[in-house]
């Protein structure tokens, strides 16, 4: 990372700061973040909280910032798929690390996407622009949407806008990679399973690990990396999402130039990412691996709760959870209250592990 001067600043802007703003923070470095809840694990760093998040309201939240303290590099999440335009004003004083508003909309927009993919001869699931000819099995998807939000499937009594196109629905197991990038080269990060909050809702809701993916598979995925990062000159840590059919056939669904929300899970295993990703963007330098590495599996979920809460000002909340909701802050039934985290020596240890610890939180919580 850069020489660290005492009044260096980091400004994080993502939907959820917190995972970004807490990397920053544990590798010794000041930050600001910028997002839509201001969790309370977040408000210990300098915190701007916006109510919609679109260019002019996170160019207001980055001015507000300014006047506290003077922010130096500029770190992006999820988010900013609506907004690109934000990248192309940002103010003088701030050095984006991250990827450009032109790869950003280059990577979230479909017809760009699936063409550069046709190029590259690498298989995805089929896409149209116009009403499918057939109602069953396709999807409708908002162009520039993040972490699953307005996914559906394709009702042929509605009206859809032009922002939205279809997409051929395939069931298998829905993946992702993490990787770094220089522009050039890429190192694979790690690869996580996703899970949705249901089989009709294709909003994220947590992920885990797998530490032992197939080396045939891997293969595939790497040179679909390397060649999407050479095409779209990616640089620092990026997200790739993809699906293995039931007959183990890779169809990628989408690129993520960015931080994802599964990055902070393969920290343990592969070390600072966060420097990873600074020492990518503004040096071109891809780390090596760190040897003796941990091979943990590590999952994360979000929590929603079934009722209406109001939480509580003597709420002690675990130590494996996280995105914590500032005290009084009323939660609707069904929205996401927090993360929960676990790890374990297995997929299956894991996932027990989590599902110990849902039924904990909702005691407490109740």
């Amino acid at each position: 990372m850069p020489p660290k001067e005492s009044n260096d600043r980091y400004l994080v802007i993502s939907l959820s700061a917190r995972a970004l703003a807490g990397s920053l923070s544990a590798a010794g470095y000041s930050v600001a973040a910028i997002d839509l809840y201001c969790d309370r694990d977040v408000v210990k760093n300098l915190c701007q909280r916006v109510s919609v998040f679109d260019s002019e309201n996170l160019l207001a939240a980055i001015h507000k910032i300014n006047k506290k303290t003077s922010s130096h590099y500029l770190i992006y999440g999820g988010g900013l798929e609506s907004c690109p335009e934000l990248l192309d004003r940002l103010p003088e004083n701030l050095i984006l690390l991250g990827n450009s508003s032109d790869i950003l909309r280059s990577s979230n927009n479909p017809e760009t996407f699936f063409k550069l993919l046709d190029r590259l001869n690498i298989p995805y699931p089929e896409i149209t622009f116009s009403s499918p000819k057939t109602e069953l099995n396709w999807l409708v998807k908002p162009i520039g949407c993040c972490g699953g939000a307005g996914i559906s499937f394709y009702n042929p009594t509605s009206n859809y806008s032009p922002n939205y196109y279809y997409q051929k629905y395939i069931s298998g197991q829905t993946c992702s990679v993490i990787f770094v990038a220089n522009g050039q080269q890429t190192r694979i990060i790690g690869y996580n399973e996703i899970w949705t909050q249901s089989d009709s809702s294709f909003v994220f809701a947590g992920a885990i690990t797998l530490t032992d993916f197939p080396k045939h598979q891997d293969k595939i995925i790497k040179h679909v990396v390397q060649s999407l990062t050479i095409e779209l000159e990616l640089k620092g840590l990026c997200g790739l999402d993809f699906i293995i059919d039931d007959q183990e056939k890779i169809h990628v669904l989408e690129i993520n130039p960015r931080p994802t929300a599964t990055f902070e899970l393969h920290e343990e295993n592969m070390g600072d990412l966060i420097k990873q990703h600074v020492n990518a963007c503004l040096f071109g330098e891809l780390l090596h691996d760190r040897q003796n590495r941990s091979v943990r599996t590590r999952a994360k979920q979000i929590f929603s709760s079934e009722k209406t809460l109001i939480i509580d000002q003597e709420m002690k909340w675990p130590g494996w959870s996280a995105d914590l909701p500032a005290a009084g802050e009323i939660i609707n039934a069904h929205e996401p209250v927090c993360a929960i985290y676990a790890d374990g020596k297995s997929v299956n240890e894991t996932k027990e592990s989590l599902k110990e610890r849902k039924s904990l939180l909702k005691e407490i919580l109740i």
